[in-house]
């Protein structure tokens, strides 16, 4: 339930997306984080029809797990932070050509950022945009029929040389991201979901430190990851 009320927010909120002075040769190489996730751990939600059956006051729908879900099974998450920009590479078990949507949570010691992709055309482009948030999260309030919800709106913003490309081979997104666009962080920490609709099914999976389901709203993050 947890997952799928952070990935269902992530989907609602989406209505998006100091230049480093050096002196002298900066040095070629850069910072970087890999982190594997269990592969067949996807969570399968089966919605209720709102045509045919009652409504589910908590939005959870019936969880069971989804091992054969390919296209959203996250298998590894990488972070590279280089002088000019940060890349963020999400791999999956196998991309295919179906809809999804990834989230990458971002914070930095210059702030919280969150980076969507997503690919829901018939033409496969991959769009994406990202947008910065408040340093803190509000606790989830519980209502009357004992569900916790959270959503937020953001607005997604400019940012020229940003990119995004597919690695087919590899079943990998990658996204690059200017430094000067996140206010030239020193450090940056790094999550990651991912999520497809299909009818009234929904399908998420979450990298998750040592495969422990998190709680967090904004997060869980991996280890802070400083300029190379």
């Amino acid at each position: 339930m947890k997952k799928l009320q952070r990935a269902a927010a992530l989907l609602i909120g989406t209505t998006s997306a100091t230049v480093l002075a050096t002196v002298g040769v900066v040095p070629a190489h850069a910072e970087r984080w890999v982190s594997a996730d269990p592969a067949g751990d996807v969570a399968h939600h089966a919605m209720p029809d709102p045509e045919t059956e009652d409504p589910d006051p908590c939005m959870d729908g019936t969880e069971a797990p989804a091992t054969e879900e390919t296209t959203t099974d996250l298998t590894r998450v990488s972070v590279r932070h280089r002088p000019r920009s940060v890349a963020l590479a999400l791999t999956v078990r196998e991309l295919g050509d179906e809809r999804w949507f990834a989230s990458l949570p971002l914070l930095a010691d210059t702030g919280a950022y969150q980076i969507d992709a997503w690919r829901i055309d018939a033409d496969g482009v991959v769009r994406w945009g990202f947008s910065r948030l408040g340093r803190t999260f509000p606790e989830p309030k519980v209502n009357e029929d004992g569900c916790s919800t959270y959503a937020y709106v953001t607005t997604m913003r400019e940012c020229r040389g940003r990119r995004a490309s597919v690695d087919a081979d590899h079943d990998r997104l990658i996204l690059r991201i200017p430094r000067r666009c996140l206010n030239a962080p020193r450090w940056v920490r790094v999550g990651a979901s991912t999520s497809r609709v299909e009818g009234t099914d929904f399908y998420v999976d979450q990298w998750t430190p040592n495969g422990r389901p998190s709680t967090e709203v904004f997060g869980p993050l991996g280890p802070k990851v400083r300029r190379g």
